[in-house]
């Protein structure tokens, strides 16, 4: 949605949001070009380290372009985690708590109390939460909401 003054004309308004959204293009091109399976791998090591020693080094972290109805996952199996490209264009802070809260899985599969103390750990939870839970309410994307990571899931 974007708003405009209410005197505006129909041209005028069609190309402000042609203007808009080329520019919101390229700054999404421009972080996800940024956004390395690398970088992300360390980042998730920094995290661990600094929030959640008791877990696991994951194995893996990559970027996924398959995630479409959930932000990250988890197979414990192997310690890969793969995070949404959908979260490129996000705050490194709501990045950051979709790695953590996968890591956390390394330990505890399902959402129960010991995988929440555990989360409580890490900065910008319920922050992170409210901002994934707006954000699929505004886009109406990952098609459950995200679900996986709210309060209660």
């Amino acid at each position: 949605m974007m708003l405009v003054p209410a005197g505006l004309n129909l041209a005028r308004e069609t190309e402000l949001a042609r203007i808009l959204l080329e520019r919101l293009a390229r700054r999404r091109a421009k972080q996800v070009q940024t956004r390395s399976d690398e970088a992300l791998m360390a980042r998730a090591l920094q995290l661990r380290d600094s929030y959640l020693p008791q877990v696991p080094v994951p194995a893996q972290v990559r970027w996924s372009g398959d995630q479409i109805t959930r932000w990250g996952s988890c197979t414990s199996a192997d310690a890969s985690i793969r995070i949404s490209t959908q979260l490129c264009a996000m705050p490194q802070w709501v990045i950051d708590h979709v790695l953590m809260h996968e890591m956390v899985h390394l330990v505890h599969a399902d959402h129960g109390t010991g995988f929440h103390e555990l989360l409580a750990a890490c900065p910008f939870t319920e922050r992170a939460r409210g901002f994934l839970e707006g954000w699929a309410m505004a886009t109406s994307t990952p098609p459950d909401g995200g679900q996986d990571l709210l309060p209660g899931s």
